[in-house]
């Protein structure tokens, strides 16, 4: 949130309404943390920068399998979130026959092995997730009168990023007019990708080298500072991995000698940027 407000120049009103788990809102907590630290003066937001590196976990477990120190962040993934509700006709488990259930929950099922067995296979760089799905009334004895579900979209390309919404729209729409059904979609989140900074990349590339490290280019496929500071300023960043691709977690550690390349890396990237001349 920090970084989407300086790349905008400004905190974004909606923000006003934002509540945490414990149910405080944000702008209360940010006002108390204020007081807190009174030495701790608010600066403006957007002011001009040079450029902008991230040193950050992997977050996955591409470079720990490989035995790679450090990776090359060339650009973040494109991001949509889709909430899709499918609503059929609630009815009783032991006397409805299939030909007369207009069952949500067989709709979504079918769309969900659709897609399940073709986005991601048919696309290395594609990510398909469905993090959460509830039924409706939720009883053992039950056909759903509706099922909702949640649908994390991302891809480097937005282009294919098009594609797979299309294809997910096609998907639920088809099952759920097999099953008589009715279908909602709506999408509740859309990042496009970010493309860092060559100049940088290729620093980082030299760093790399300098200090003879092997190195493996990535796309990010998680948010980070980067993809919002990267709208307004040069941007890269730099990777080092973490054990089995943990992160928020307790269990999340990353070894000494990791950090102290990654650490390494950044100081030797700093320093030829400053270095080169303009």
């Amino acid at each position: 949130m920090g970084s989407m407000a300086f790349s905008l120049g400004h905190i974004p009103g909606d923000w006003d309404g934002i509540k945490g788990t414990d149910g405080v809102l944000w702008r209360n907590a940010l006002a108390s943390t204020l007081a807190a630290l009174p030495t701790a003066e608010p600066r403006p937001l957007g002011f001009p920068i040079a450029g902008y590196l991230e040193l950050h976990i992997e977050q996955g477990p591409s470079l720990e399998k490989g035995n790679i120190p450090v990776g090359i962040v060339t650009g973040i993934q494109g991001t949509r979130w889709l909430e899709i509700t499918v609503r059929g006709q609630a009815a009783h488990a032991g006397t409805t026959q299939l030909a007369f259930r207009r069952d949500p929950m067989m709709a979504a099922n079918a769309a969900l092995h659709s897609l399940y067995t073709s986005i991601m296979p048919g696309d290395e760089n594609a990510r398909f997730t469905v993090g959460r799905i509830t039924a409706h009334p939720g009883s053992v004895n039950a056909i759903p009168s509706s099922v909702s579900l949640t649908v994390d979209l991302r891809h480097p390309d937005v282009d294919r990023l098009d594609a797979v919404e299309a294809q997910v729209l096609a998907s639920f729409q088809s099952y759920a007019a097999q099953n008589g059904c009715e279908l909602e979609i709506r999408k509740t989140f859309d990042m496009s990708p970010a493309q860092f900074s060559k100049p940088l990349i290729e620093a980082v590339e030299r760093a790399a080298s300098h200090l003879g490290l092997e190195a493996r280019h990535m796309v990010s496929g998680v948010f980070h500072d980067a993809l919002y500071v990267a709208r307004i300023a040069p941007a890269a960043m730099i990777f080092v991995p973490c054990r089995d691709g943990l992160s928020h977690n307790e269990a999340e550690y990353v070894e000494p000698r990791h950090a102290a390349a990654g650490a390494q890396m950044l100081l030797q990237t700093v320093q030829d940027i400053v270095c080169t001349p303009a």
